[in-house]
């Protein structure tokens, strides 16, 4: 856990009126940690600013209570500080009541930087380096989920509160849409190296013919440079205004910067594209959008679709198709393995609620001809009647693994509220 070692703080908060021979065990145990930076304990208001400058070289903040009356020093902290915290109690010296009501109070503002209480008990002591690791992973997330950057290739509503609307995103949380008009057919122009075909061996190419897998790879040459010394590579474009330009999709491009580690977002879908942002940066594992095609009741099972996927998600032979609504240029037919999967969707144009489901994969490639080319069909953990019943939109973000409780606490910081299907 080295890499943790000056990122994260803890500050013990104490009463005046308890003695210390009563309290000051409880640190002992987090003295092992070499990776912990330690705070004197606090008693005073006069000491709060101090310890507000401290914490704010942190990239995380454990906040304790080692006796009662500290909940307001508590909430001065919380409340002052940009850090994400997190407050840490145990069942001795009126350490939880101080705790609860510090929670309790801070609920009324806004923008508060408290991430999860925490309960030390045995099994929380056990594991308490882990727990610690996981919410660093959500705190760094949040410092640069705000103010990142999204480039924008081609038009953006100048409509607020439409679903291509950049203003509510820069409003809410900093986040900065940068229009690139780029001229899409500059593709024509790239000189291909001899071997440029090599890039398709080991491929089952169905549809495409060569002019096509041409054209495909030039355009993905042509954002591949795009991005070349960008800061943020993040970036999104409406995918069917790149067929009434130049006569083919983005899809198998899309498919080779996801694998390169690129947040490309399908259908200039931007909450879908901050979503994908979000769930690499929690996760550590490159998340894809779907569209929610079909549902099967008697199995409770959802089949979701789509023409482009990251490639080095497939685990069987990776399939160049045409694109499924349109029948142009390259898209991607891939073999997904099974296993646990998490659901996610930004509701736009608001954003103000995240969806959070789990599921698991239970078909890989469904092979169903009337929907887009790369396929899994998932049987979550609740009734897929409620993706009827329900305010769901089309496209769902899509990563592996079991998610829920981290997206969730991201979601406590950013102040965007949650519902989780489990």
């Amino acid at each position: 856990m080295q890499e943790m070692k000056g990122k994260v703080c803890l500050v013990p908060f104490v009463s005046p009126f308890h003695k210390k021979e009563a309290y000051i065990g409880k640190l002992n145990f987090f003295k092992k940690f070499p990776w912990l930076s330690f705070y004197s304990p606090v008693s005073g208001e006069d000491e709060v600013l101090d310890v507000i400058e401290w914490v704010e070289q942190f990239k995380l903040a454990l906040l304790y209570p080692l006796t009662g009356g500290t909940s307001q020093l508590l909430v001065s902290t919380i409340i002052s500080t940009s850090t994400p915290t997190v407050l840490l109690t145990d069942g001795r010296n009126n350490s939880l009541p101080s705790a609860l009501t510090c929670k309790r109070k801070i609920g009324k503002f806004n923008g508060n930087t408290l991430i999860k209480l925490i309960f030390l008990d045995e099994k929380s002591l056990f594991s308490f380096e882990e727990t610690v690791s996981e919410i660093l992973k959500v705190a760094e997330a949040f410092q640069e989920f705000i103010g990142m950057k999204i480039h924008f290739l081609g038009y953006l509503s100048n409509k607020k509160k439409s679903f291509y609307d950049p203003y509510t995103l820069k409003e809410k949380f900093n986040i900065n849409i940068i229009q690139e008009n780029m001229d899409f057919k500059k593709y024509l122009r790239i000189k291909l190296e001899p071997q440029w075909l090599e890039t398709f061996k080991g491929y089952e190419i169905i549809e495409p013919s060569q002019q096509e897998l041409e054209k495909a790879f030039k355009f993905y040459l042509l954002l591949k440079k795009f991005l070349e010394g960008k800061e943020a590579e993040v970036l999104t474009l409406d995918c069917f205004q790149l067929i009434n330009q130049v006569g083919f999709p983005p899809c198998f491009a899309a498919a080779k910067l996801l694998e390169k580690g690129v947040i490309f977002g399908c259908e200039a879908d931007l909450a879908s594209t901050v979503t994908m942002f979000i769930l690499k940066k929690l996760t550590g594992s490159q998340p894809f959008i779907m569209n929610l095609s079909a549902i099967y009741p008697e199995k409770n099972e959802v089949l979701l679709s789509h023409c482009t996927a990251p490639l080095n998600l497939s685990a069987g032979k990776k399939k160049l198709r045409s694109h499924f609504e349109s029948g142009l240029g390259v898209s991607v037919e891939l073999t997904f393995k099974k296993g646990p999967v998490t659901l996610v969707q930004f509701i736009n144009p608001d954003y103000e609620k995240m969806y959070i489901a789990e599921g698991e994969i239970v078909d890989g490639n469904p092979k169903i001809e009337s929907n887009c080319r790369s396929q899994i069909k998932v049987k979550p953990k609740f009734s897929v009647k409620k993706f009827l019943e329900e305010n769901f939109g089309n496209h769902f973000t899509v990563v592996y693994g079991k998610h829920s409780e981290k997206i969730n606490n991201f979601c406590k910081l950013a102040g965007i509220a949650t519902k989780i299907y489990n």
